[in-house]
């Protein structure tokens, strides 16, 4: 019982977003969606019936034939009965083969090249792919739920996954290490082999753009920088304001350089701010330069209509 109100309330709500895709009317109440079907299976139960579901090819062939409200659907139940029960002879002459065809075509006209290549854009392709394989090779539950899946799992990569480069130097300015993303342990590797790359003895600076850094990768860039400056290098780290400064609250498993810094070194009020200055010359001055240039002898702001 709990299998079929499961799949049948997955399919309901499915159907109820791919439909609402296909016209610009009012949009599916999902809760209402769920309370009606809850009651039609309901009633449909204690009189012995099958359970009451959304389906996607129905609906997409009502909304298709010019459907506008509510009525459509409930002439559609009536149009099923009137055929169930006076016109079962008429519906048996039909072939199988050719509702099954039927179904096929309406199926695949769902299928929108625009969504495949959105989802591909977006690197969701395989959560697509893997999504139409589950509900094709197995159920619509499972293919919901390997969807699902993916979706976490690709979720989770980007948590936990670091971009690391380095940014070589320029006009006399120092060597930049930028590291985007969640600094976890996950991601030590890849910026134990960037940091690798820079020459002993330059001066560098580390722009933290991250939400979070555990313990492993604050160690290990804190062990690197030691070894750097060591050998004669300048090292600087630079991260977004966070407003953090020592509370004398426990440490988080995540937190930024700020905190971590805080743990054995004095606070600095002034920090987080300067931090930020820094990350906006280094990361928007040269791209609002052109702009401001271009507005210094003149303005003009209506001058484009």
């Amino acid at each position: 019982m709990l299998t079929v109100a499961l799949i049948a309330s997955v399919e309901s709500l499915l159907s109820a977003v791919a439909v609402d895709r296909l016209h610009d009317g009012v949009r599916t109440n999902p809760d209402r969606e769920l309370v009606g079907q809850g009651a039609a299976n309901t009633v449909s139960g204690f009189l012995g019936g099958l359970p009451v579901t959304g389906v996607i090819v129905r609906s997409a062939a009502n909304v298709r034939a010019g459907a506008r409200t509510r009525a459509s659907t409930v002439l559609h139940g009536l149009w099923i009965a009137v055929f169930a029960v006076f016109l079962v002879g008429v519906m048996e002459l039909v072939p199988l083969a050719a509702l099954a065809a039927l179904l096929v075509v309406i199926g695949l006209g769902l299928v929108k090249p625009a969504d495949v290549r959105a989802a591909r854009r977006h690197g969701e392709l395989v959560v697509y792919l893997g999504t139409v394989a589950g509900v094709l090779l197995l159920t619509l539950l499972e293919g919901v739920l390997i969807g699902l899946a993916l979706v976490g799992l690709r979720t989770l990569h980007r948590a936990v996954r670091a971009r690391v480069r380095v940014e070589e130097p320029g006009g006399g300015a120092p060597r930049r290490v930028v590291v985007e993303g969640a600094l976890s342990f996950l991601s030590v590797p890849a910026l134990s082999r960037t940091l690798a790359t820079v020459p002993a003895g330059e001066p560098v600076r580390v722009d933290l753009v991250v939400d979070y850094l555990d313990h492993a990768a604050y160690d290990h860039l804190h062990a690197w920088i030691r070894r750097h400056r060591a050998g004669g290098g300048w090292v600087e780290v630079s991260e977004p304001a966070t407003g953090t400064g020592r509370t004398g609250a426990p440490l988080p498993w995540y937190a930024t350089w700020s905190r971590w810094q805080a743990s054995d070194e004095r606070p600095r009020p002034y920090g987080p701010i300067l931090a930020g200055v820094a990350a906006y010359h280094a990361d928007a001055a040269d791209l609002l330069r052109p702009t401001m240039l271009a507005m210094a002898d003149g303005q003009s702001p209506y001058g484009c209509c």
